[in-house]
């Protein structure tokens, strides 16, 4: 039987505009945050990355190649994060069967996190398993009770991201799919986006930089 094939998507090109600049490049431990991101993504069990980039941002881009990563050019970037999943689930193999998403400013992101829910959805769910599947949603859930990223979706998922734009991303679909929805607990704590200079100033008093 073959392999479920699996990608993930890195959502790499908002406008940092909470920040007053890209806080993707913001650095941490001598490595910026989108670099954190990337090398989570590469260290897991998935070995197909791809990374929605803002078209005109020169250094992001460099970050990505640096990676050896799949880099898709956003050129509205304005248009928000739906815009931006919508673009990355079109631009995937068609061979794909499940993607992950992971977000480009969340650097506390684990490896263990992603490789959960492709060993829950390789054992348990995939449709090439189990034929006849309406499609599964798989959210992590952490021990201080939030719930986001990782988030994989299954290929019957796909038509319904390409219809996302501005800023309603895979929440809404979540949401409208209660009953394929699969949370997966983790031990760790949840994985704080870094919009804010708040937000950042906390990342590093938790690192110790």
């Amino acid at each position: 039987m073959k392999t479920p094939e699996i990608n993930i998507v890195v959502l790499a090109s908002g406008l940092s505009s909470r920040m007053g600049e890209q806080k993707l490049l913001l650095p941490l431990k001598g490595k910026t945050l989108l670099d954190h991101v990337l090398i989570k993504a590469k260290s897991s069990c998935i070995s197909k990355l791809l990374t929605v980039v803002p078209a005109k941002n020169k250094e992001i881009k460099k970050i990505v190649f640096s990676h050896n990563a799949r880099l898709i050019c956003n050129f509205q970037p304005e248009n928000g994060i739906g815009s931006s999943l919508a673009l990355g689930v079109k631009n995937l193999p068609k061979t794909t069967d499940a993607v992950i998403v992971l977000l480009g400013d969340q650097p506390e992101i684990q490896i263990e996190d992603i490789n959960r829910i492709t060993d829950y959805f390789l054992n348990h769910c995939s449709s090439l398993a189990n034929p006849g599947t309406s499609g599964t949603i798989i959210q992590t859930c952490y021990k201080d009770k939030r719930c986001g990223h990782p988030v994989l979706f299954s290929k019957e998922f796909f038509q319904a991201i390409c219809q996302l734009n501005g800023d309603s991303g895979g929440k809404h679909i979540i949401r409208s799919n209660p009953r394929n929805l699969i949370k997966i607990h983790s031990p760790n704590i949840y994985p704080c986006d870094i919009d804010t200079p708040n937000d950042y100033q906390k990342l590093l008093i938790r690192n110790k930089v």
